[in-house]
């Protein structure tokens, strides 16, 4: 039994009849994905006309990520059930550029009862980076707007407010509740944080996390991954039929009667969760923030801007993975890399540069005494572009080099030499 069939169950009772639950918050905190642009444009609609104008609008054209497709198979499933089908959508919001990714929208269920529904990652690029930044930078220009969005709406209003969201999105409603203004929070009557991540150590530690943990939940899946990075508490594990990235997808997510399926977290999601602590104590935060810088370089370089456009020129893309694949490639271990200094210093087409950034990945093959370092294996990809010519044809004496190198029978300074001859 999935939340489809507790929509088919509970679908004829209204909320005065039967009182929101976890399934109803989680429900709400998906709808935020779906696409209201060009239909919520200031006016309030309930969710029966937002799902008509959605049909005309949108039908046919669901060629997104499995959470925005998900969302608007949702918004027109409930569309007629008297649960759903009266409840108002306003207030919807939605900024999407290079540099940040926020999306929300009010959801009145009740008379003077009204969900906040912060929209997670969807397929722009900028919200993919904003989870990077997570871990290293608080609050982000989302954090921001999600306070400001609740602040400037409900400080003078009489409603009773819930907050919620999905993924990335259930960490915005978490942050919202626990720095909205003193008139904002006493409206605040339950914050649902589904699957998403929790909190830096300064923040959860922070009296104001401490102030709204007793209207609070963590809902997560026993095989979840994004609900356990950071700090984390008030969970409640239900089961998921999914193992993986797809455990993250609510409506792999039974459902009896009126409630989620309680479970205990899976050994697989407990290995994650110390994997990931153990990243986050491996590198600073200066390497994390060179490693966003990077990334973000690539994908402008690629003009990527949504995860469609992947499918576009993948192959583009492949290829410069593989130039950036190591940040820590620059010989005098900064870590921001050859690859980010060389293109800093010379147009991107240039292929000197371009020349220069491969040899210095040949030379860092090797340790100081000469010695073939196993460790840096992984690099052996990148000298497979030295084995070419220019142009294109195969070059034999730089095969040659690339087994001396391998077979330790030329100390770095020979090798150094012999490279700058061939330049």
């Amino acid at each position: 039994m999935s939340i489809y069939n507790y929509i088919d169950n509970y679908g004829m009772k209204t909320f005065e009849e039967m009182e929101m639950n976890d399934v109803d918050a989680v429900l709400f905190s998906f709808l935020s994905y779906a696409n209201y642009d060009n239909i919520l444009d200031g006016k309030p609609l309930t969710i029966k006309e937002v799902a008509r104008a959605h049909l005309s609008t949108y039908k046919g054209k669901d060629h997104n990520i499995v959470a925005v497709r998900e969302a608007n198979k949702l918004l027109r499933y409930i569309k007629d059930t008297n649960r759903y089908k009266n409840c108002i959508l306003t207030n919807y919001k939605y900024v999407g550029n290079s540099d940040i990714q926020f999306g929300v929208v009010a959801i009145e269920f009740k008379k003077n009862n009204i969900f906040v529904s912060y929209e997670g990652t969807d397929e722009m690029f900028s919200g993919w980076k904003e989870n990077f930044m997570l871990t290293l930078q608080f609050p982000t220009a989302s954090h921001k707007e999600a306070i400001k969005y609740i602040n400037d709406l409900y400080t003078f209003s009489n409603k009773n407010l819930y907050l919620g969201g999905h993924s990335k999105g259930g960490n915005f409603a978490l942050v919202a509740g626990m720095y909205a203004n003193n008139l904002v929070k006493r409206k605040i009557k339950h914050i649902y944080n589904v699957d998403g991540p929790g909190l830096l150590d300064k923040e959860f530690n922070s009296k104001e996390y401490q102030n709204i943990k007793n209207k609070y939940s963590h809902i997560i899946s026993d095989y979840s991954i994004v609900g356990l990075f950071f700090n984390h508490d008030n969970d409640i594990i239900i089961k998921s039929e999914s193992k993986g990235p797809l455990a993250h997808d609510i409506v792999n997510w039974p459902v009896v009667d009126d409630h989620f399926v309680p479970a205990k977290l899976s050994k697989l999601s407990k290995a994650l969760e110390k994997g990931f602590k153990g990243i986050l104590e491996k590198y600073s935060d200066a390497e994390r923030l060179d490693f966003i810088k990077n990334l973000d370089l690539m994908l402008d370089r690629a003009i990527v801007k949504t995860i469609l456009d992947l499918k576009k020129d993948y192959k583009n893309i492949i290829k410069l993975i593989y130039e950036s694949k190591d940040p820590s490639l620059r010989p005098d271990g900064d870590p921001a890399g050859a690859f980010l200094r060389l293109r800093k210093s010379a147009p991107r087409d240039d292929p000197r540069r371009r020349d220069e950034y491969r040899q210095t990945c040949l030379l860092r093959m090797c340790q100081p005494d000469g010695r073939h370092d196993s460790g840096k294996r992984d690099q052996h990809r990148v000298l497979r572009l030295l084995r070419l010519r220019s142009d294109g044809a195969h070059d034999s004496e730089k095969c040659r080099q690339h087994r001396r190198i391998c077979v330790h029978l030329q100390p770095p300074a020979d090798i150094d030499s012999g490279l700058r001859g061939q330049r």
